[in-house]
């Protein structure tokens, strides 16, 4: 696989993972739960350690990590309404979105660095994904080729 390619999937993640950490802090900022407030602390915490191995490894690659553009901000725009209109409901369905997204992304990443070129990125995909597992996450019948990335 090229550069070029690797860095796309890095940028996709990436994305995800940026408004995986806008979903959680908006969370974080509206709820005074504190058993709440210690899971997505933790939730963040890996959140944040992956999108910055992943702008890391785009910085080390030559490519810049962020290339704004308006899909980018309408997004960020549409997670901000969401999270801030308190429904929880509405909430609970972006962040499910997001989640199986990710995780999706973040299996064939981590199928991508395994040879061990990008081995910040590998390590915290593979984390990612342990922890998505500790969470309870249902884990695919058929394997990972349900949740593989297919060409879109």
């Amino acid at each position: 696989m090229d550069e070029s390619t690797l860095a796309t999937h890095f940028r996709a993640v990436l994305q995800l993972t940026r408004t995986q950490v806008e979903v959680l802090e908006a969370r974080r900022r509206r709820t005074c739960d504190p058993v709440e407030l210690g899971g997505l602390r933790h939730r963040l915490e890996y959140a944040l350690g992956y999108r910055d191995a992943l702008e890391q490894a785009l910085w080390e690659g030559g490519a810049p990590p962020e290339r704004p553009s308006a899909r980018t901000a309408r997004l960020s725009r549409c997670v901000e309404q969401i999270t801030t209109s308190g429904d929880r409901r509405q909430v609970a369905v972006l962040e499910r979105v997001l989640h199986e997204q990710l995780v999706d992304r973040t299996r064939a990443l981590a199928r991508l660095t395994a040879a061990g070129d990008h081995r910040p990125v590998h390590y915290w995909a593979r984390r990612y994904l342990a922890h998505c597992r500790s969470l309870g996450d249902p884990q695919p019948a058929g394997g990972d080729e349900r949740w593989s990335v297919r060409s879109r």
